[in-house]
């Protein structure tokens, strides 16, 4: 998700449920009722990132409290703040300012000129010019508060570095709660850098890490999800005073700042899921610690089934079919309080664990791997390529076994953004109007017919399209790096919307990056060391699943699929599992017996819901849904799996939350335990991945080539005979 959205996301309807408990008792109860449900409503959709269909709700929330307790009751201004935040984070500013002013208006009036209340939306105000690009407004009303951070954003925005400065070292004296103080030490990072001086803007945007980490330490895991997206105070994100050092350290260029950029960008990608990946995989020193690590485990898992019995009793909710409403209210209630507790207990043990054994909390909460550990797992012909997008500007790294190497390339978040958008919408329309729909697949009616994928209107003029985005990524992003390029193994370490990329694909207008690279993908480059510990099998024996039954079309290609590939194997086809015997359960059962798992399904990415992706098995009862959904996968253990291959549509797809942290069927079947994983982009044509799947076992089996070579060596083939990119590259190889 776009930053600009996590710098508001803050501020939207915190007060919502408080400001509906200071009703009076036993008046308007039908109504307060009401406005309670709708609340409720309001809560899940700007929970989902769904802001434009909480709108309606929080109004009528609004209309009611106005009759209950009056329009010019504090409570009424609460609420009118809370959507004036709402529609500021659409970016409709003209809906949000005079909703500001009109609260404003209400508190100074009832609750006086000095009351907070008056203050904070006074800055609201102000704060939304700033971002609507209305300088002088803002500055009035930053005067007018006597100044602080608020003023200091002004100067900033208008340059003046050495005013800012001022500002925002009063707020660092003003400052109680660290999220104040992170602000102001970002602040004051920003003042000096935008002076020249360097050292001292190194000197506060490392305080404000500092502030950061060690507020990370105490977070349990869901309050850790957006952490690193989230705003402070003045319009802060926490991302900023690593960015901030990012620059700084670029600017200066001192020696080793190579490394030094490396490790700071470390810091931030694909945090959560490296502390996954170490808390799985580590064994204490005593009995006692192992206890503790299981204990911690422990938690992790009571959380996440928490989580999903909270998310399956909300769309329960918000189903038409469903007339009793309250019973499930009630028991969504029930669990998120369950939820709430849990939470709070995680805290208090990961607390309690530093307080004793402060090594072994380093286990539960490492930090990324210094580089030459990461250097010494790799290959002496690889590259590896690590990336981070910021708002500005990307950085790159080379790094090889012998050396490492830093870019600062001039394309910024938001082009790179538009681009992959661009080739997006080509690949979509691969697909009928009917495809194109929020539902990843297409149900079938006795009057339905299987669609035709791959035909557009106009195939010329769509791969014309996808070559100048692909070209324009190429040059910008790739070859500025490419002359420094030895090996033709390459190991891309994307960040942000930079994972959606196939980077296979990315042509300089004459060839592609597959023809000449063997490529594979790292979720952080620390992560390397992790996969590597699993030893590779000399036994290959295959579990394959293909096309299960389901309510959607039949995967005809797949069943052919599967059943060539199982021809390769040792055990020739003796665990493949078709249609009605395609069962979750089966899987379930069987997965951890074998080095090779193929599941040709349908598949579906829940951007809203990510840990309800999931791949689609044959239904049996109803304890089995069909559905192995992600954060099933998590509770997986595959032992000797080192390949998973998920043919199926979007596998490859995850959410992106807390600065660069996946949620998704990739990063979950990677934690399961398996160390290599096969997935895809985008919803992948049947006859054409069934072909390319055929070839790439070929290769790697018969042909002994590499993973990432023998996907390469059957992309190229696949090339040649359909040639739109949407055929050929949307699979990707993930992991070691």
């Amino acid at each position: 998700m776009n930053k600009r959205f996590w710098l508001k996301i803050q501020m939207i309807l915190l007060t919502f449920s408080i400001i509906i408990c200071l009703w009076p008792k036993g008046t308007f109860s039908q109504g307060l009722e009401e406005a309670k449900k709708l609340n409720q409503e309001v809560v899940r959709l700007y929970q989902e990132g769904r802001y434009q269909d909480a709108i309606p709700y929080a109004l009528r929330s609004l209309e009611i409290l106005g009759k209950a307790l009056g329009k010019n009751h504090p409570s009424v201004a609460g609420f009118l703040n809370n959507l004036a935040a709402l529609y500021q984070t659409l970016g409709d500013y003209g809906q949000a300012e005079p909703l500001y002013k009109r609260s404003f208006e209400i508190y100074e009036k009832a609750l006086g000129k000095d009351h907070p209340n008056v203050a904070t939306s006074l800055n609201n105000l102000g704060f939304l010019f700033l971002e609507a690009g209305r300088l002088d407004e803002a500055y009035q009303i930053f005067k007018k508060r006597g100044g602080g951070s608020g003023l200091g954003r002004y100067y900033l925005a208008k340059g003046y570095y050495q005013e800012a400065e001022k500002e925002f070292s009063r707020s660092l004296k003003w400052s109680q709660g660290k999220d104040f103080i992170i602000a102001a030490h970002i602040g004051l990072g920003l003042s000096y850098e935008g002076q020249g001086k360097h050292d001292q803007a190194r000197r506060h945007f490392q305080e404000g890490i500092g502030i950061v980490e060690e507020q990370w330490l105490t977070l349990s895991p869901s309050a850790k999800k957006c952490f690193l997206s989230g705003k402070v105070g003045a319009g802060f994100f926490r991302l900023e005073p690593y960015e901030g050092m990012l620059r700084v350290i670029f600017k200066e260029k001192k020696k080793g700042y190579e490394k030094e950029a490396f490790q700071m960008a470390e810091r931030v990608k694909g945090r959560i899921f490296l502390e996954m990946l170490a808390t799985r995989q580590l064994k204490g020193k005593t009995k006692q610690d192992d206890d503790v690590l299981q204990e911690e485990k422990s938690y992790q898992r009571e959380l996440a089934t928490l989580q999903k019995r909270i998310e399956i009793q909300e769309d329960l909710l918000a189903k038409d079919t469903v007339k009793e409403k309250e019973p499930l209210r009630k028991n969504i209630k029930k669990l998120q309080k369950e939820f709430q507790q849990k939470e709070q207990q995680y805290a208090s043990f990961i607390e309690e664990v530093k307080l004793k054994n402060t090594e072994l909390a380093s286990l539960i909460s490492p930090s990324p791997e210094p580089i030459e550990k990461i250097q010494a797992s790799l290959d002496q012909d690889t590259t590896l390529i690590e990336y981070y997008t910021a708002k500005d500007r990307t950085y790159a790294w080379l790094m090889t076994k012998e050396s490492l190497k830093a870019f600062s390339l001039k394309a910024d978040e938001a082009t790179i953004s538009q681009k992959t958008e661009e080739i997006r919408q080509t690949i979509l329309a691969n697909f009928s109007p009917q495809e194109r729909n929020a539902d990843p697949h297409i149900i079938l009616t006795p009057k339905s017919k299987a669609p035709t994928k791959g035909k557009t209107a106009n195939p010329g003029e769509n791969k014309k399209r996808f070559l100048e985005s692909s070209r324009y990524l190429y040059q910008e992003i790739f070859a500025p790096l490419e002359k420094e390029i030895k090996n033709k193994k390459l190991v891309i370490v994307p960040h942000g919307v930079l994972h959606k990329i196939p980077f296979a694909a990315l042509t300089d207008g004459k060839k592609y990056l597959v023809d000449s690279f063997d490529l594979s993908y790292l979720p952080s480059a620390s992560s390397l060391t992790y996969l590597k510990k699993k030893k590779p099998s000399s036994q290959k024996r295959l579990l394959a699943f293909a096309n299960p039954t389901t309510d959607y079309v039949p995967l005809g290609f797949a069943e052919t699929e599967a059943t060539t590939i199982s021809k390769l194997f040792p055990n020739k086809g003796e665990n493949l599992y078709k249609t009605d015997k395609a069962t979750e359960t089966c899987f379930k059962e069987k997965a951890q017996g074998f080095e090779v798992i193929h599941l040709a399904t349908h598949g579906e990415f829940n951007e809203l819901q990510p840990m309800l992706s999931g791949l689609l098995f044959s239904k049996e009862d109803q304890s089995n849904d069909g559905k192995l959904q992600v954060y099933e996968v998590f509770g997986l253990d595959l032992p000797l799996a080192h390949l998973v291959t998920l043919s199926a549509c979007q596998t490859g797809l995850c959410k992106i939350q807390g600065g660069d942290d996946l949620v998704g069927l990739s990063r979950s079947f990677i934690y399961a335990g398996t160390p290599s994983l096969l997935a895809s982009l985008w919803k992948v044509e049947d006859e054409s991945t069934a072909f390319l799947m055929e070839k790439f076992y070929q290769k790697w089996l018969n042909e002994g080539m590499s993973k990432p070579k023998a996907l390469r060596m059957a992309q190229l083939e696949a090339k040649e005979k359909y040639d739109h990119p949407y055929f050929w590259a949307p699979f990707i190889m993930i992991g070691e």
